[in-house]
C-alpha cells in the first residue's frame, strides 16, 4: 500500500491487492482524491484507508482481519494502541462510494483525539461490516448508508441506493435513487 505524509496527496490513481500488518492495508495517511481503492487486506487496522482525507473515491472489497474496536474493512480514523501516528485530527470522507468491504466495522472513529466527518457518501452492501461509529465530535452528513449508525446524522437516508449495475461494479446512482441531489455542495 501507500504510507503517505499527511501533506500527500494521492490522487487519479487505483491503490489495490496490497496487504499490510498493521495500519491501512491501501493507505495511511494523506489525502486520497478521485482514486479506486480496492481489493486491500490488513490483518489490523483499516483495510482501505486508515487517517486519511479522501474525496470522490471508489472504497470497495477490502478486509480487515482484526475484530477490536478499531479495526474497519473500509475506513479508520484516529490513532490504534498499535500504530502511533502520523495522523490528521479530522479525517474526511466526502463524495466517496464505499461498498463491499469486509471487517468487524465498515468505518471507525475511535481514538478521542481524532474525528471522521462523513458528507454526501453512499455506504451500502458491506457484509459483515454492520457498524458506522462516529463519535460524538464527528460527523455524518447527507449519506445513504445501511447498518448500524453510532453517532449523529443529518440528512442521511437508509433507502436502497440503486446502483446501475453492482454486480458488474457500476456504482453509478440510477435516475430514480434516493441519493439524487440529496447531498450537500457546501464545504
Amino acid at each position: 500500500g501507500i504510507y503517505a505524509e499527511i501533506s500527500s496527496i494521492v490522487s487519479n490513481c487505483t491503490v489495490s491487492g496490497n496487504r499490510a500488518f498493521l495500519g491501512g492495508g491501501g493507505v495511511y495517511g494523506g489525502t486520497v482524491s478521485r482514486s479506486v481503492v480496492r481489493g486491500n487486506h490488513v490483518d489490523r487496522g483499516s483495510g482501505g484507508l486508515q487517517n486519511v482525507n479522501a474525496d470522490n473515491c471508489l472504497i470497495t472489497a477490502n478486509s480487515t482481519g482484526g475484530t477490536d474496536i478499531w479495526d474497519a474493512g473500509a475506513v479508520g480514523s484516529g490513532i490504534t494502541p498499535f500504530w502511533p501516528g502520523p495522523f490528521v485530527a479530522t479525517n474526511t470522507l466526502r463524495n466517496c462510494t464505499i461498498v463491499l468491504n469486509d471487517g468487524r466495522n465498515v468505518l471507525t472513529d475511535f481514538d478521542q483525539d481524532g474525528r471522521l466527518d462523513v458528507r454526501n457518501c453512499v455506504i451500502w452492501g458491506n457484509p459483515n461490516s454492520i457498524n458506522i461509529k462516529i463519535k460524538l465530535n464527528g460527523n455524518f452528513q447527507y449519506s445513504n448508508y445501511n447498518g448500524d449508525l453510532y453517532g449523529g446524522t443529518i440528512g442521511g437516508t437508509t433507502n436502497d441506493p440503486q446502483f446501475i449495475d453492482s454486480i458488474a461494479g457500476n456504482y453509478q446512482l440510477r435516475g430514480t435513487s434516493p441519493g439524487l441531489d440529496a447531498g450537500d455542495n457546501s464545504n
